[in-house]
């Protein structure tokens, strides 16, 4: 918010690119934006996936946490995307994780990413807190064999 009031240029205040759902970006995305609220502010903007040269690792972690592909491409396919999309915001931006392209305009980017995200947001690993709920027998099984947790008091 503080970057869109001071500078009117800014691309989300732009019209023709409301209701876009990836973002593209340059280097080294998500540097000094390490908590869980940067990322969380833009899904909650509409952003369901990032494409950038390179990010921030912890920017990176929090948006594999909650569930955003954050994929790399050469800074040269994402000018171009770029370029693409100010001539025509319309265009359709797709990403496809199964084949790791990215699809806009007739044109077809390979993307990267960390094989154990990859992994998670392709098989739903990403979201621990379902993971926890799924197997809770085995969490309460557990919890019931350690003894700083199975032999505390409660008041």
């Amino acid at each position: 918010e503080d970057d869109r009031k001071q500078d009117p240029q800014h691309p989300f205040n732009d019209e023709r690119f409301a209701g876009a759902s990836v973002l593209l970006a340059g280097r080294n995305f998500g540097c000094g934006s390490s908590r869980e609220h940067a990322p969380q502010s833009l899904m909650r903007w509409g952003i369901q996936a990032v494409v950038a040269e390179s990010f921030a690792e912890i920017f990176f972690g929090n948006c594999t946490t909650l569930g955003i592909p954050a994929v790399t491409a050469s800074g040269e396919a994402i000018e171009s995307l770029c370029q693409l999309v100010q001539a025509d915001p319309a265009t359709e931006v797709q990403l496809d994780l199964d084949t790791m392209t990215l699809h806009a305009g007739g044109d077809a980017v390979p993307i990267e990413m960390p094989q154990e995200a990859h992994e998670a947001l392709t098989t739903g690993k990403w979201d621990s807190l379902a993971q926890l709920l799924a197997n809770s027998g085995g969490v309460q099984a557990t919890a019931a064999k350690l003894p700083y947790v199975s032999h505390f008091a409660t008041a």
